[in-house]
């Protein structure tokens, strides 16, 4: 009989460790699923904010194009190493020997000479560049003593 109640008492004990192990893997489970779905979350709010910066990016980017345009007449018909060479005059990123040219009266003769009246105009910092006549250089020169 003692073996009975021994025997009983193991399996009482045996199936509430078990019950105890089933409640146990079932919350294992559902913090396993809870980390995952953190995990994407995490993921697709960090995707929506490298989104958003890009977005954002590209608005900027859109707009000063747009900006660019509105103010250089014709805009579409330079190419981008021409664009690009208008805005360095504009914002005077020369060479250390011109910086003088980049007053904004300067500035605007230069940027009135190349876009408005539509003249190529080559800088002598420009390897390479044909230049025009040695009068494009020649005013350049006397507008830097304005």
């Amino acid at each position: 009989m003692n073996e009975k109640k021994t025997l009983t008492r193991i399996d009482f004990e045996y199936e509430k460790v078990l019950v105890e192990r089933n409640k146990l893997q079932a919350e294992l489970d559902r913090l396993t699923k809870k980390e995952t779905q953190d995990k994407h979350k995490l993921d697709t709010l960090k995707n929506r904010y490298k989104e958003e910066k890009r977005r954002s990016r590209n608005h900027r980017l859109i707009e000063r194009g747009a900006i660019l345009e509105s103010l250089i007449p014709d805009a579409e018909s330079y190419t981008n190493e021409q664009i690009k060479r208008i805005i360095k005059i504009a914002f005077g990123n020369l060479p250390a020997d011109y910086r003088a040219y980049t007053s904004p009266k300067v500035c605007m003769i230069i940027l009135e000479k190349v876009v408005l009246q539509g003249k190529h105009f080559c800088f002598p910092w420009d390897k390479g560049a044909l230049h025009t006549s040695g009068a494009s250089i020649k005013a350049l020169v006397a507008v830097r003593n304005l």
